[in-house]
């Protein structure tokens, strides 16, 4: 299953889709107020399925991902020189490729690919595309690529995606 959104600058309280390759929506984020970036995620029937947090008293960012209210895992900064660097610990995924240029992949514990992530130039903005294999992990990958997207553009309490 192929994912898109499309970059753009946004404030903290838009809000934007998330669509498959025949252009159906298969979520909706919002921006809340919260101290950090808060985003919440829904499904397209309008249910809150799924919600970034960062948390804003660290040193190098961190983001919390909850299913509902169950969580998932947190997205870590480690320490780089030149570029950022990230640490994902949900289900021993590890991500693998090149951050700055958007082409990077993650895999499983057995190397097994769980999503390609990247960017595609359509029309005059930047798209994301996220391909997943298992339809399973796609909630866990958007919410991973939400938080590196913010992470990257360096916002606090403000996001950097809109919709198509």
């Amino acid at each position: 299953m192929k994912m898109y959104f499309k970059q753009n600058l946004f404030h903290l309280f838009d809000t934007f889709d998330v669509y498959d390759e025949y252009e159906q929506r298969l979520y909706h984020v919002k921006g809340k107020f919260s101290l950090g970036t808060l985003l919440k995620i829904y499904d397209a029937d309008d249910n809150e399925i799924g919600t970034v947090k960062e948390q804003v008293f660290s040193f190098l960012s961190k983001y919390d991902l909850y299913e509902k209210s169950y969580y998932l895992g947190q997205l870590r900064q480690n320490f780089a020189f030149f570029r950022k660097k990230y640490q994902f610990d949900y289900y021993g995924w590890q991500v693998e490729g090149d951050f700055p240029g958007w082409n990077y992949h993650i895999v499983d514990q057995s190397g097994e690919l769980i999503a390609q992530v990247r960017k595609e130039f359509f029309r005059v903005s930047e798209h994301y595309v996220l391909d997943v294999p298992e339809p399973e992990n796609a909630l866990a990958v958007l919410m991973f690529t939400l938080a590196i997207v913010v992470d990257k553009q360096g916002n606090t309490n403000a996001a950097v995606l809109s919709s198509s």
